[in-house]
């Protein structure tokens, strides 16, 4: 994905993720999650994927229920725990 601003779009996933960074850089965001409410039919742990468009913009944008959380690059060596639910995206650092 070198070269790519976005590598992996927003998503959430059913699991906590820990990610051990051995290679290269990558950048990562990580956000409060989504209010329900905005979107009652969705798995909020499947949030971007499959028919779910979790797009950028609406994590983004001053009227979202979600915020920033973390943004940092992660270098090898370089530890990173993601709880389950919580929206993030990564790109090349």
């Amino acid at each position: 994905a070198a070269g790519k601003r976005t590598s992996a779009p927003p998503h959430t996933d059913k699991q906590d993720v820990v990610v051990v960074q051995s290679t290269g850089r990558k950048h990562w965001r990580v956000y409060s999650p989504t209010d329900p409410a905005v979107k009652p039919q969705a798995d909020i742990f499947a949030r971007g994927k499959g028919d779910d468009s979790l797009p950028l913009y609406s994590l983004e944008s001053e009227d979202s229920s979600s915020q920033l959380l973390l943004e940092t690059d992660l270098n090898p060596g370089d530890v990173l725990f993601v709880p389950a639910g919580f929206p993030h995206t990564t790109g090349t650092a």
